[in-house]
């Protein structure tokens, strides 16, 4: 008999290092190797599920933030699409704000979480970060995927499902 220890296949990517993204659009990109690079993107051909956290930190009062997934279904890696919802609304997080949260929006010094079924994608994952940052503001914010083998669904209440 043999075991699997699935708690040991379990991988974690940083997606976006904690710090202050620059300020505009970051996409998520794939450079064929060697060496191979993912940038703001995971293969996710070897998993079945993910779970996307997003830590935001303490953001300027001016400073907003759009995060929303992507994925890659062709072998290069070279064209992205964004993922539906469950619903059939774009995968995106709630814009992060750093002053009062409006309609829609939600407020930094929080961390925020998505699930995902790999199977709804082919090849990889990625994350567009959209930062809107006046003056001098900042916002620190990052971005952790962490995939499994196997079907998780402990995590209680995600703000949506993929």
């Amino acid at each position: 008999m043999s075991y699997f220890d699935f708690a040991g296949s379990t991988k974690i990517v940083q997606l976006l290092e904690s710090s202050t993204p620059a300020d505009g659009t970051v996409e998520p990109s794939y450079a064929a190797g060697p060496p191979i690079v993912f940038t703001q993107s995971f293969d996710a051909r070897p998993y079945i599920g993910a779970l996307i956290v997003v830590d935001a930190g303490a953001f300027g009062a001016n400073s907003d933030v759009t995060i929303t997934l992507k994925k890659s279904a062709e072998p290069a890696f070279s064209s992205w699409a964004t993922f539906d919802d469950f619903e059939g609304d774009t995968a995106a997080f709630s814009k992060i704000v750093g002053g009062t949260p409006g309609a829609g929006e939600v407020a930094d010094n929080a961390y925020y979480f998505c699930r995902i079924d790999l199977s709804k994608t082919q090849n990889a994952v990625g994350v567009q970060v959209v930062t809107s940052l006046t003056g001098l503001e900042t916002c620190n914010l990052g971005i952790t995927a962490i995939l499994f083998p196997q079907d998780t669904t402990d995590a209680d209440e995600p703000q949506f499902k993929v």
